[in-house]
This record gives structure tokens, sequence and C-alpha cells, in this order.
């Protein structure tokens, strides 16, 4: 598959280079912030009173569980470099 224009192709990313960026990444204020934003959203999307079928209910549960890997990616990264370093 061709990777769009703007975008890296991560099979040509070794796994360090990866890590190093994304820690750097998740560090950021830039990141923080969107974090920050998506906790906001994500109280407003935990109201159920609004679902009226069992589409609206999958869809949001998508939407909250998207939410929660970026919210845990920084803990992630930490917890991949942790165990990494104790497996060298």
């Amino acid at each position: 598959m061709e990777v769009p224009e703007g975008l890296m192709d991560m099979a040509r990313i070794s796994d360090e280079d990866y890590k190093e960026t994304m820690a750097e990444f998740t560090r950021s204020e830039g990141f923080r912030m969107f974090c920050s934003e998506l906790y906001a959203t994500s109280s407003n999307l935990n109201n159920l009173q609004d679902i009226s079928t069992t589409e609206d209910l999958h869809f949001k549960r998508g939407q909250l569980a998207m939410i929660g890997f970026i919210l845990n990616y920084q803990e992630l990264m930490e917890q991949d470099e942790t165990e990494g370093l104790g497996n060298a």
C-alpha cells in the first residue's frame, strides 16, 4: 500500500527511532494540551442520555476507546521503555 504524501512509511522506521520520537512527542506541551482537550471531550461522551440505538452505543464506545488509548499512550511508551531496559 502506498503511503499518502506527508506521512511516513512506518515499515522504514526502526524501533529505536520510533520509540525515541514518540517519547519526545508525548513529553511535549502540545501533546499535553491535546490530551487535556480529549479528557474534557470524554466527559461529554460519557453521558449516555443521548444514545437511542445500539449503533450509537457502539460508536460512542469506539470513541471512548480511542480517547482512552491516546490518553494512556505516554504511560504505555514509558512502560515499554522500562521493560526494554530490563531486558538489556
